[in-house]
Parts: C-alpha cells; sequence; structure tokens
C-alpha cells in the first residue's frame, strides 16, 4: 500500500514534468502502427468491462448470485463508497495534472492521466472479489482474474488511443492504496454488525 503510493506520486511528478512523454509517445506510435479491425473490436469489448454500466451491472449481478444474498447491502454499500470516493480522488488528481489525451478527438472524455478505466477496474473487481470470496482459494483465483482482466482493460486503453502507457499505470498505482482502504472499512464495519447483531 505505502510502496505504491510512493510510487504512483513519484510517476505523477514524473508525467506532471513530461518526463514520461518520449517512451508514452513510442508506445502511443507502435500501437497505432498495428490498427487492425479485428483487434479494435477486441479492444472496444475489453474497454466496455471498465465503462460505468458494465461495473453496475457486473457488481449487482455478482451480488444478488452470491450464496449468501444477505450480505448485498453490505456488498453494495461497500462499492457505492468505493466509487463515489474513487470519483473523487481520480476528478483531484486529473485536475492537479491536466494531461491531454494522446488523441485530440479524445479530448472530451477529460484528462488523461491517471486514467478512470484502470482504477475503477482494479477498485470495482478487487473489492467484489474480496467481499464475496468465501476462502483464500477462490479469492486467489478471483484475485487472478481480475489482475488478467486489469491488464488486457489496460492495453485496450492504450490501443485505442485514449491514454498512455503512464496512464494507465498510474490508475493502477492509485487504485491500489484506495482499493486497500475501502477493502478495510468494509470488512470492520461488517465485523461490527456482526457483534453487534441478535445473540
Amino acid at each position: 500500500m505505502v510502496g505504491s503510493s510512493v510510487a504512483f506520486v513519484t510517476l505523477a511528478i514524473f508525467v506532471y514534468c513530461g518526463g514520461t512523454n518520449a517512451w508514452d509517445r513510442a508506445v502511443f506510435l507502435e500501437a497505432a502502427a498495428h490498427q487492425d479491425h479485428h483487434l479494435d473490436l477486441a479492444a472496444q469489448f475489453f474497454s466496455w468491462f471498465a465503462s460505468g454500466w458494465a461495473l453496475l451491472a457486473i457488481s449487482v449481478g455478482a451480488t444478488m448470485a452470491h450464496p449468501v444474498v444477505r450480505k448485498w447491502r453490505h456488498v453494495t454499500a461497500g462499492v457505492v463508497v468505493a466509487v463515489a470516493g474513487g470519483e473523487l480522488i481520480i476528478g483531484f488528481v486529473k485536475h492537479v495534472i491536466q494531461r491531454p489525451r494522446p488523441l485530440a478527438s479524445a479530448d472530451h472524455l477529460g484528462y488523461a492521466f491517471p486514467s478512470g478505466h484502470a482504477f475503477f477496474t482494479v477498485v470495482v473487481y478487487g473489492l467484489l472479489s474480496s467481499l464475496l470470496c468465501s476462502s483464500r482459494r477462490t479469492l486467489g483465483f478471483a484475485l487472478s482474474v481480475v489482475a488478467a482482466g486489469c491488464i488486457l482493460i489496460g492495453a485496450s486503453r492504450i490501443y485505442l488511443g485514449v491514454h498512455y502507457v503512464s496512464d494507465v499505470l498510474g490508475g493502477f498505482l492509485l487504485a491500489i492504496p484506495w482499493l486497500y482502504s475501502c477493502v478495510a472499512l468494509a470488512t470492520r464495519l461488517n465485523i461490527k454488525n456482526l457483534r453487534s447483531g441478535p445473540r
């Protein structure tokens, strides 16, 4: 948690000072040189899983499908807090850095650094895994799937030209301490609720 926070601040400083521009641009041009219709469709498909509607639908579906349905309020509250707080964090950092998008046609999406898609992929899917998995084995498997999904979603954002590599990396690094805080808070509140229940 501390390591990712330090890494994010360091990266943010480099981005703000233009220290990542050379390799960011190099990767962007390399991706642009390999544009393909099928890759376009694949990138759009993976990117969709980090959209607001997808995160909402998957969060509700995963919660309601869980064997212990009584957890749904606890999980839903956790996701709402994680997303609302995350929006404030992402909005603040984007406003401070004010980095333009790689493509001018994507400027209507707002500032580029850090990537909101990368951030919320880690936060929402990581939180769902932590709150809904009942054993270390299932949690480990779920987090492995989440990690693979995060990489694919991050790569899709770079390929589509809406983010640089450092934007995606920044989103991942910023998400880790926030995810940790949300899991810790949700777990603590759940334990308190269980202790205060009927005896």
